[in-house]
């Protein structure tokens, strides 16, 4: 397997220092370079490309979320783990799809949790760059339809009927949700108890009432998303925008 490639950015050398020492005791981590501050960090991830960064927040000049933001710009698929003895900064490391939040003073312990976070974010996006299109195939009035599967946008089920929404076509069938959810790769998640959706295609969500309305880009038809749904559907969201 190969090492994780990881870049450490903290304007406390000891505290650098430190968490080297940690990585160094994982034989699945390689830390490639260490930066004092954000614009360092910045150059770092623009020579390197590293795996993962792991950021304190509060540092001097450009701080730790700004610099992070930038990384992402440079770096999309950068994986980021902020690290900090301020948890107050936790919804604005959320918003910034980190991967996890390391309070000071670390512990050898939470760093492993930590990689082993990082690794599934990184697996999950490499199977997801080899994953080939694939057809979903449905049956309606002895006709048998083959679409591809990257042209789903969102499934509804409409009294004994789902329906298929893609960009060119609605396919009606009398298959179930799940028959139809067994075929489908992890990218569509379930939503509602009638809705299945792509989150590759997901634009915005708005409050309606006790659910939510889901749209898609350049589509203008939404889907439903439950309460109970919401904070899988948030999750799902993140791991496209980590790919």
């Amino acid at each position: 397997m190969e090492r994780i490639r990881a870049i450490i950015a903290d304007d406390n050398l000891e505290a650098r220092q430190t968490f080297h020492r940690m990585l160094d005791l994982l034989t699945n981590v390689e830390c490639i370079g260490e930066a004092a501050n954000g614009e360092e960090l910045v150059q770092l991830v623009y020579q390197e490309e590293p795996d993962v960064i792991f950021v304190d927040i509060d540092m001097p000049g450009t701080n730790g979320l700004d610099a992070a933001k930038q990384c992402k710009g440079l770096h999309p698929h950068v994986n980021i783990v902020f690290v900090t003895g301020h948890p107050h900064f936790a919804l604005e490391a959320y918003q910034l799809s980190a991967v996890d939040y390391l309070l000071k003073p670390i512990d050898l312990s939470s760093v492993v949790r930590c990689i082993g976070k990082v690794q599934v974010w990184i697996d999950h996006r490499k199977n997801h760059a080899r994953q080939k299109v694939r057809k979903l195939i449905v049956k309606n009035d002895g006709t048998t339809h083959f679409i591809n599967i990257n042209d789903v946008i969102f499934i509804e089920k409409t009294d004994r009927k789902s329906c298929i929404h893609t960009y060119s076509n609605i396919y009606e069938t009398y298959e179930t949700l799940g028959r139809i959810y067994e075929q489908l790769p992890t990218q569509f998640i379930k939503s509602h108890r009638a809705y299945i959706i792509n989150t590759e295609y997901a634009s915005k969500l708005i409050p309606k009432g006790d659910t939510y309305l889901l749209y898609f880009y350049n589509y203008s038809q939404p889907a439903y998303v439950s309460r109970n749904c919401l904070n899988t559907v948030f999750e799902s969201i993140q791991k496209e925008i980590q790919r």
